[in-house]
């Protein structure tokens, strides 16, 4: 988010306003079915959630002297004004303060992609607007690009991953070809 710094170097304060910042462009998405959902400040959600959300695989990675997070400062003050926005139908989060300002996450089961990037874009544009209502926008520099807290993902802007479950692939495969 324009304006403040990145979470390895940013302060309680600001940490703090980019949670709210956020939380307000969240109210948004109450006008979209799709979208709608609740924020959950992580240092109130009970351990069964935390659990559920990291066996589904959209729990922030907990900062310890082993991980990047805590490496680089942006572990600090864990875990306050962090938390994830839940969509009601399961299909979109978002991460707050965790690596970046925000992590947006769009997904599905199947194999429908048109949908899941319509779904992640909407959400972009969405928090986009807002931010820009309130004068910030996101980071924007006309030699890097998007700004991003990881290096590799410098100018992007969007990094999008893909997880599929190949069911009883190693059915079909002998062993040799799991060597090549």
């Amino acid at each position: 988010i324009n304006g403040f710094s990145l979470p390895a170097i940013t302060n309680a304060k600001d940490r703090a306003e980019v949670e709210s910042k956020l939380k307000q462009c969240f109210r948004e998405f109450e006008n979209d079915t799709e979208l709608k959902g609740e924020y959950l400040e992580l240092n109130s959600m009970s351990d069964d959630l935390v659990n559920n959300l990291r066996a589904y695989g959209i729990m922030f990675q907990q900062p310890n002297e082993n991980t990047l997070l805590q490496a680089t400062g942006a572990g600090r003050d864990w875990p306050n004004n962090r938390g994830i926005y839940l969509s009601n139908c399961g299909k979109f989060y978002l991460l707050v303060n965790e690596e970046d300002h925000m992590r947006i996450i769009s997904r599905e089961e199947g194999g429908d992609i048109v949908s899941i990037f319509k779904r992640m874009s909407k959400g972009i544009h969405i928090v986009e607007q807002m931010l820009t209502k309130m004068g910030s926008g996101y980071q924007f520099d006309r030699h890097f690009g998007y700004v991003l807290t990881c290096p590799s993902n410098l100018g992007t802007g969007l990094r999008a991953s893909v997880r599929m479950k190949l069911p009883m692939l190693s059915h079909y495969l002998t062993p040799s070809q799991f060597d090549s």
